[in-house]
């Protein structure tokens, strides 16, 4: 996209509610968006990305994903 949201598309809530909480063991904010507010079957995580992250965060958040 052109916007600073990255929507990560995970499928099922409990693998959106998942992932949601490894990031934020890691220390990385995301959000997981489910139905009712996406469709059923296209849960996901809401990442923002902003020119002001402290230093090495986008690593963290790259490294965080592969092991997940």
């Amino acid at each position: 996209g052109n916007g600073p949201i990255i929507p990560l598309l995970l499928g099922s809530d409990s693998n959106a509610l998942e992932h949601q909480k490894e990031l934020e063991s890691k220390g990385l904010l995301s959000v997981a968006i489910r139905p009712p507010t996406v469709p059923e079957g296209s849960s996901r995580l809401r990442l923002v990305v902003q020119k002001n992250l402290p230093k090495g965060t986008l690593d963290k958040l790259i490294n965080a994903l592969n092991k997940t």
